[in-house]
């Protein structure tokens, strides 16, 4: 076997994750490198090339040295929680561009694996598209569970995407079983599973423990100060209590559905829309540019995430409470019944976009390719939408019962991708022999750089 050069991307506790693929593909006979920008998370097996804590000299000399970067940390900081929602600023960008650029043409990697939701991360992926260098990130698929894929860069476009796929005997029950809610998307089962395995308490504290540490020691730029979080959580609070006194409403309220644009809220921060949902990720501009298009006697009914975040604003409530025809939903309302009475939602990369297909339903959104590839008439961004041709868009494409789930399951591979303090059932060894078995199979492929 060819010894390929692996490059992972340290992010907080997947390091523990991404070290025992990587212990594996060791054994292997592969190469293994990391780039690490927060030392507490320091792997165990492969050369580190730590990225240390600038200075304000490191600064002064990195924001003088770099030029011509202003479009790229334009885009970067719109998808940088710690800019755009912790109010953080961008300085330190020059400093780790260089750094990471450095590296990644030192150790020369065929491949590098990482999360793409840390701005050191999504700075990699950058770098790699310059630089020709395949940067993919393992992530679940959603549906069927149990099953993950390998994606392109900052996107969700499948790596060696297979399109001409067969439907074998469950695909339809599968679909079936989705359509109807009788199943969860991966993530949501994985949540359940992880709350009956691990203490709530022990992950809140550790993740509490080590995020005090990451800031005494120095990295505030992927780790928000305390008071920041507790200035955040608190306003949410207020919020979500103001929203179920003042705008909640139940979806039994609507007696005619057949002029209803439903906008299921995303949680954000997210990398599923802060990154990959980018330049759509600003829902309240979303769900206004929605609301200006809609045709005369539409409305518009908005679905919270039931584990909302910051997703909330006053200037979301603001918005709701001074429009008319616009719907709030409880945020213990379950979509199952408000999926069954609705035809036509937009989603900028939610999952509700991909069970809206498989239903037949018009489920239009902007950041999710596998909809463009099925129906590309509900691939479009908000200003695009035209719910007055929902009826022939959803109909464009007649799709067989058990084609989306075959094109899932043939580009995805069994095992679940996670870190063990929020999911320790990923770090079981068969879920390792799993993932390991996927990416000894994608490092084998001759389409990298190597």
């Amino acid at each position: 076997m060819y010894q390929k050069k692996i490059l992972f991307v340290e992010n907080k506790f997947k390091t523990l994750f991404w070290d025992e693929i990587a212990k594996r593909l060791i054994a292997q006979g592969h190469d293994v490198h990391w780039i690490v920008q927060n030392r507490l998370f320091y792997p165990k097996h492969g050369t580190v090339h730590q990225i240390f804590l600038p200075s304000e000299h490191d600064l002064t000399v990195a924001n003088n040295a770099i030029v011509g970067e202003d479009v790229f940390f334009q885009r970067l900081s719109a998808m940088d929680r710690s800019v755009y929602f912790y109010n953080n600023t961008d300085r330190h960008y020059s400093y780790y561009l260089q750094k990471i650029s450095d590296i990644l043409t030192y150790v020369g990697p065929d491949f590098v694996f990482g999360e793409t939701t840390l701005f050191h991360e999504l700075m990699t992926v950058e770098l790699c598209r310059r630089q020709n260098i395949l940067y993919l990130h393992p992530t679940s698929c959603r549906y069927p569970s149990g099953r993950f894929s390998f994606y392109l860069y900052d996107s969700l476009q499948p790596y060696i995407e297979r399109k001409d796929c067969v439907i074998v005997r469950g695909d339809q029950q599968v679909e079936h079983n989705i359509v109807s809610r009788r199943v969860q998307p991966d993530y949501m089962a994985s949540a359940v599973k992880k709350k009956k395995s691990f203490s709530e308490k022990y992950r809140f504290y550790k993740n509490l423990g080590f995020s005090l540490l990451s800031r005494w020691s120095g990295e505030r730029y992927n780790t928000p100060s305390l008071r920041q979080k507790m200035d955040i959580e608190g306003r949410l609070k207020v919020w979500k209590q103001r929203w179920e006194e003042e705008l909640a409403s139940a979806s039994d309220d609507i007696k005619d559905w057949s002029k209803i644009l439903v906008v299921p809220l995303q949680m954000q921060p997210e990398a599923n829309i802060d990154v990959w949902g980018h330049p759509h990720n600003d829902q309240l501009s979303n769900i206004k540019t929605l609301y200006s298009g809609l045709p005369e006697g539409w409305s518009l009914a908005i679905k919270p995430n039931p584990k909302a975040k910051y997703e909330l604003s006053e200037a979301l409530m603001d918005f709701i409470r001074e429009t008319d025809n616009v719907y709030a939903f409880s945020h213990n309302e379950g979509m199952e019944a408000i999926f069954n009475k609705a035809d036509v939602f937009y989603s900028v990369s939610g999952t509700v976009a991909i069970e809206a297909l498989m239903a037949g339903k018009a489920g239009y959104c902007s950041g999710l390719p596998i909809v463009s590839v099925f129906n590309p008439n509900l691939h479009r961004a908000p200003q695009e939408v035209d719910v007055s041709q929902a009826g022939t868009d959803k109909k464009a494409v007649m799709l067989a019962p058990g084609q989306v789930i075959a094109y899932l399951r043939t580009n995805s591979y069994a095992g679940v991708i996670g870190d063990p303090i929020t999911a320790p059932f990923v770090v079981e060894d068969e879920n390792l022999a799993q993932v390991t078995a996927a990416f000894a199979d994608v490092v084998a492929d001759n389409n990298s750089n190597a």
